[in-house]
């Protein structure tokens, strides 16, 4: 029995386009690597490091403190407004607020996460105490809910707010947040996609 061999033409021809095959691969996956990286990965601070994916901002909205912002203050030389990262679970739709008043700061993102609509506040200020409001409306539905503000080790928060999604429905919510401590009080407002 003879052995077939293929020819030294032939036997190049399949080598040139098996390793063309992996470069034209190997190039694709690096273009969307680099593209996904640069235009999905937040800035993180020393303090901000969760363990979730990032996912795509809305833009988002400053509103002015009901306070009047010509009250001097030591926290007027520090308002400059400051983005948080945004993440999102694998499935959900984020969107992200800050808004800068004269006597403090407050952001909040909202994450779908599978059935729920989680909102995480930070304020920028420790606050001991006070009330912080949410309101979400689509159209003709509008849902409101209060929490408690908790001091957190360099900041505080509000103790939370998960709205499921079957109070909501598919579409775009408004979303306004009033932080309250006292006389002092901050509102920021977003839009969040719901699916």
């Amino acid at each position: 029995m003879k052995k077939k061999q293929m020819s030294k033409k032939t036997r190049n021809i399949i080598i040139i386009s098996a390793l063309l095959v992996v470069l034209a691969s190997g190039s694709a996956f690096a273009y969307y690597q680099f593209n996904k990286t640069s235009n999905d990965t937040p800035n993180y601070s020393s303090s901000d490091t969760p363990n979730k994916t990032p996912a795509k901002q809305t833009p988002s909205k400053d509103v002015n403190n009901t306070k009047t912002a010509d009250k001097p203050s030591s926290d007027n030389a520090n308002s400059k407004t400051k983005e948080t990262p945004q993440y999102s679970d694998q499935d959900g739709s984020v969107s992200t607020s800050a808004s800068t008043s004269s006597t403090g700061k407050v952001s909040f993102s909202a994450i779908q996460n599978g059935s729920n609509v989680r909102v995480n506040v930070t304020i920028h200020q420790l606050w001991s105490s006070g009330t912080c409001t949410l309101s979400i409306t689509n159209k003709s539905t509008s849902i409101s809910k209060k929490a408690a503000i908790q001091t957190m080790p360099s900041y505080s928060t509000c103790q939370g707010f998960s709205i499921p999604v079957s109070e909501l429905g598919a579409g775009v919510w408004k979303i306004n947040l009033t932080v309250t401590n006292g006389s002092d009080n901050a509102t920021s407002h977003q839009e969040v996609t719901v699916q």
